[in-house]
């Protein structure tokens, strides 16, 4: 995956996403060792409070980049 990947098309993906949806991304980039178990349990405690999808708050966090959120999105 590029690291220069266009926003738009990472838009389009994010829509696809659900909340259930929220929960298997972040267990893959634990998987993947992207993340930690503490990052993915506050990542969900804050997407369950503002509503915001998982993926787009760790990457505002740099806890996973744009590149990695879209593998990610894409091994779905």
């Amino acid at each position: 995956m590029s690291r220069d990947t266009d926003p738009r098309i990472l838009d389009r993906l994010r829509r696809r996403l659900t909340a259930a949806s929220d929960a298997s991304i972040g267990t893959l980039a634990v998987a993947r060792g992207w993340i930690s178990q503490e990052q993915l349990r506050d990542g969900l405690r804050e997407a369950k409070k503002t509503g915001k999808p998982l993926g787009d708050l760790l990457v505002a966090k740099k806890a996973l980049t744009p590149a990695q959120l879209e593998e990610l999105i894409l091994a779905k």
